[in-house]
């Protein structure tokens, strides 16, 4: 067997590519290094196959005892020697050196496993053999340029002095042969039609050919030159001998498969994968080629493999994106939404919103919808802490168990049994998207465990923090813009060019093409529409149950659907959590002592105010409840009945004095301790009180001693300003001592550049309604406050 290697341009070895002899042509190498690195796996694969061989026949010694023992063992494979011929070999080690180290080894090891080298170059320098030149046992030496060339060679400067008519040449075995010689011409026309072989037969024939193409040993003297004539046109020997030899059925095993296609349909890639088993989550993403084993086959990306989370880095249009399209896609149509749930962060372009359509996908939030992102992440924190339960509760200890219960209809808390978060442009979570890290580190340090798998897109490795890194199990690179960037492998990066998108290379120095997500080969202009083609034929097929979708808060509900005094007699909801979508309390006298809101023109302040206020009437009497009202506009004292009332001022100095009020009759409380247990909740509520503090009028100053034991004294202060000055504005001691002793706030819509209003909690355009609320001890979270504005109280 031969395999022909061709550094430059590849018509040398053109006519033998259907010679059954040949097991690989290699060609064009200068022209892509991947192909040069590819070329040097494929030989060096070979040689290991030949030592394996030969060691499972009994560790036979050299190729010649194998081909004996076959002959009493028909079973063993065959192994034929195999010529490797090498042309321009001396560019290929200037630009590759590190090549020599595989021809060396073939050189050392070369005849006893069979494999046997024939180098051919114009010029090569003595320095570049590294030792080479000890293991060719054949020195052939054609005409050279100079006399130096000619010794390098053959140690003598003959060559330098043949005619100049090709073919010419010495031919120097070791030491002791030493001989000129003309070599046949191939390449010319036929001139002598042999009798066609039959194809039939068992064994052929070699082809005899006349000497010198027919013509008669020319006998020239040493200084005498043959007149050079025109070549004949016509068809050339050699591919008359290559198609008298053509026989498919003795073709001999390839040792060089074609490259890699740079473009691939993944219809392809899922006929050609294997069914994986119940216990496994394998997703086919491409073609991937291990030239060393002389295979290319289906690349299933495992999602059980350390830990279940993936990240894929690469520089712009080398492929991301279509990655995680492709993922989708590939889950789609090998999975159904029983198996295997996903949703998407698309935080770049917008290219993952194409695979909404699917059934397997719940949602897919983008940079332009912030609530959106968040209650993404909160949703899979919600199934995190469910399926955290799941495992404790029916005995499941790993996901393989969890698989098949689920299969088996024993854990209907769960729509699927895995779920898929695809996140593209990860950088841009650190710089836009601050909040939302929390929430995403939190799924990769413990969602692995429980069947929710990660996959990450990103430009370098350096975007994920250095504590974060070692939760990702899977990492694949696809082209870098710095291959020293690389993890894998940085000389093997800096081989993928850049018109090569979708070409990737994986944790095992493997390179693999990621499949376009159609079942066809589309133009890019039409791949999107083939995708949701795809999606609504996937979601046509599917009658059963979908991805649980991304639940939103309402931007405007009825206070209706919030419990009512007979079901919640003690808390006081005012709106509906955006983590769990359940309702979200005020908790006055447990958790939340006083409550401060902030929000512009319209963002909902005296919406609160008037909800908290309908609660409290629900829930308790006149002979429990006092509500002292600061209200310039009037807007709170109209849901107040007169029974409640027990103060209301309309100015800062109005509210100075009904502070005084109110802070003697604490200070009787204070110092009669049955009054405490007597007297009825005291609430102040201060609407905009940036209009009761104008002035240095400090409207609440008489209540600041009574503020710290104010739980004792059964006291509350409901506060709202705008934002605009909030910043400075909590300078203010009647803010820092409210919040100080424990009070809540809730951050309304407004401007983000006011800063932070509170530690980490900066104000946002928000619907009406619609904000952040912050309660000592826990995480901010998003509520949505009812519309009382649409219901009229009854006095």
């Amino acid at each position: 067997s031969m395999v022909l290697v061709d550094y430059k341009g590849g018509a040398a070895f053109a006519p033998f590519s259907g010679l059954p002899h040949v097991a690989g042509i290699i060609d064009n190498l200068a022209d892509d290094a991947q192909l040069t690195e590819r070329a040097r796996a494929s030989i060096n694969g070979e040689v290991v196959r030949r030592q394996e061989l030969l060691r499972d026949a009994g560790s036979v010694p050299s190729i010649s005892h194998y081909c004996e023992l076959r002959i009493q063992r028909p079973e063993l494979r065959p192994l034929p020697h195999l010529l490797i011929v090498i042309d321009e070999f001396g560019e290929l080690l200037t630009a590759e050196p590190d090549f020599v180290d595989l021809l060396i080894t073939i050189g050392r090891i070369g005849r006893s496993i069979g494999v046997h080298l024939l180098l051919s170059s114009q010029r090569i320098e003595a320095g570049k053999l590294r030792g080479l030149d000890s293991y060719l046992s054949y020195r052939i030496g054609l005409r050279t340029f100079s006399e130096s060339e000619s010794t390098v060679v053959l140690d003598t400067p003959d060559a330098f002095h043949l005619p100049a008519i090709p073919g010419f040449g010495y031919l120097k075995v070791d030491t002791s042969v030493y001989r000129r010689f003309r070599s046949g011409y191939v390449s010319g026309s036929v001139t002598t039609v042999a009798p066609v072989l039959d194809a039939d037969a068992d064994r052929p024939q070699p082809l005899l050919l006349p000497t010198f193409n027919g013509l008669a040993k020319p006998e020239l003297a040493d200084d005498q030159e043959q007149e050079l004539t025109r070549p004949e046109i016509g068809r050339p020997l050699v591919a008359e001998c290559v198609d008298r030899l053509r026989l498919a059925s003795r073709q001999v095993q390839p040792v060089w498969l074609p490259p890699l296609p740079s473009r691939l349909a993944l219809s392809r890639v899922l006929s050609d994968a294997e069914p994986q088993d119940d216990g496994g989550l394998l997703v086919p993403m491409g073609l991937l080629d291990n030239p060393a084993k002389q295979r290319q086959q289906p690349w299933l990306l495992d999602l059980n493999k350390g830990g279940g989370h993936i990240a894929v880095l690469g520089a712009p249009q080398s492929g991301r994106s279509t990655f995680l399209r492709t993922m989708a896609a590939s889950v789609a149509l090998t999975c159904t939404p029983r198996q295997l749930s996903m949703y998407g962060m698309d935080l770049s372009g917008g290219g993952l919103l194409r695979i909404e359509g699917f059934p397997h996908v719940g949602g897919v939030a983008t940079r332009s919808h912030r609530d959106r992102l968040s209650r993404l992440l909160e949703e899979l924190l919600g199934m995190l802490a469910t399926r955290e339960r799941v495992f404790r509760e029916h005995g499941i200890d790993s996901l393989a168990s969890l698989r098949a219960a689920h299969a088996a209809g024993r854990i209907p808390e769960l729509v699927s049994a895995d779920v898929i978060l695809l996140v593209d442009g990860f950088a841009q979570l650190r710089t836009d998207f601050e909040e939302l890290e929390d929430s995403l580190v939190t799924l990769l340090q413990r969602g692995g465990s429980f069947g929710i798998h990660v996959v990450l897109a990103m430009t370098r490795w350096n975007e994920l923090r250095m504590a974060q890194q070692p939760l990702i199990g899977t990492r694949l690179e696809l082209r870098l813009n710095d291959p020293a960037d690389s993890l894998i492998g940085r000389k093997l990066s800096a081989t993928i060019r850049a018109d090569q998108p979708g070409r990737l290379l994986t944790e095992q120095s493997l390179f693999a093409q990621v499949a376009l997500p159609v079942l066809d080969d589309t133009d890019d202009e039409s791949m999107g529409e083939a995708i949701e083609a795809l999606a609504a034929r996937t979601s046509a097929s599917w009658q059963g149950p979908a991805a649980a979708p991304i639940r939103l808060l309402p931007t405007d509900f009825s206070p209706e659907e919030l419990p009512d005094g007979l079901d919640e007699p003690e808390l006081l909801p005012f709106g509906l959590r955006q983590d769990t979508m359940e309702p979200a309390f005020l908790e006055l006298g447990v958790r939340d002592q006083h409550l401060m809101a902030f929000g512009d023109t319209r963002s909902g302040k005296t919406t609160l105010l008037r909800g908290v206020v309908r609660s409290l009437l629900e829930r308790f009497s006149p002979e429990e409840l006092v509500l002292a009202v600061m209200d310039i506009r009037g807007d709170i004292v109209r849901e107040v009945p007169e029974a409640y009332l027990g103060g209301h001022a309309t100015t800062a100095a109005e509210a100075r004095s009904l502070s005084a009020a109110i802070a003697a009759e604490l200070q009787k409380r204070a110092l009669d301790p049955a009054a405490k247990l007597a007297g009825p909740r005291i609430v102040v509520i201060a609407d905009d009180y940036d209009i009761l503090a104008s002035g240095g009028t400090e409207a609440l100053k008489p209540l600041l001693p009574y503020l710290p034991s104010a739980r004792d004294l059964r006291l509350h202060v409901l506060l709202t300003r705008p934002v605009a000055g909030s910043s400075r504005a909590m300078y203010d001691v009647a803010l820092q001592t409210i919040r100080d002793t424990g009070g809540s706030s809730l951050v309304l819509s407004g401007e983000r550049s006011e800063g932070q209003i509170l530690p980490q909690v900066y104000a946002e355009q928000m619907v009406p309604g619609r904000g952040r609320f912050v309660r000592r001890g826990e995480r901010p979270r998003i509520v949505q406050v009812a519309n009382f504005e649409s219901s009229q109280h009854a006095a």
